[in-house]
């Protein structure tokens, strides 16, 4: 979208009402396919425009009382957005990027069926795909099996007259 870019060296200024309604919708790495620009760039103009509240800290730093040493405390935070409307349970992160990698190739999948294109890649499991595989074989193997038959009556046929010619 042009008239919303958020590129630093854009001359066009960015839609208020645009980040604000897409940042509800999507996020700020959501949007990055639409804005075209890094998901830290819409965060920082998200920032600036005051739609969205800074993050906590990582950790805080505070003194030991007794020793004197520099204590950092790491905080979590913990969001309850998506989860708790769907009611989904938290993923882990091998299970978050297994996800994300057949999501990719998924994607990539459709683009190599794109008619002309030679590449390929393998296919990951999926229920329907493996059904639409099995219903073309067993199309496939009909049509070669009435191809066999229509052959195997051709030359059954050719037997029989030339049985017929040799008789007279």
């Amino acid at each position: 979208m042009s008239a919303t870019s958020l590129d630093e060296t854009s001359p066009k200024p960015t839609s208020y009402d645009f980040l604000v309604f897409s940042l509800e919708l999507r996020g700020p790495t959501g949007l990055v396919p639409v804005a075209g620009v890094a998901s830290r760039i819409i965060r920082h103009r998200a920032l600036e425009y005051k739609c969205v509240d800074p993050a906590d800290p990582m950790y805080m730093e505070t003194r030991d009382e007794d020793s004197g040493d520099l204590v950092h405390t790491y905080t979590s935070v913990t969001t309850a957005t998506v989860l708790s409307i769907t009611g989904c349970q938290p993923r882990g992160r091998k299970e978050r990027g297994r996800l994300d990698l057949k999501q990719t190739q998924a994607m990539k999948f459709r683009k190599d069926q794109e008619p002309g294109n030679k590449n390929t890649i393998p296919d990951f499991e999926n229920p329907a795909r493996d059904w639409q595989k099995q219903e073309q074989e067993t199309m496939i193997q009909n049509w070669r099996g009435s191809c066999t038959n229509k052959i195997l009556e051709d030359k059954n046929k050719t037997l029989e007259y030339e049985n017929e010619m040799v008789k007279v």
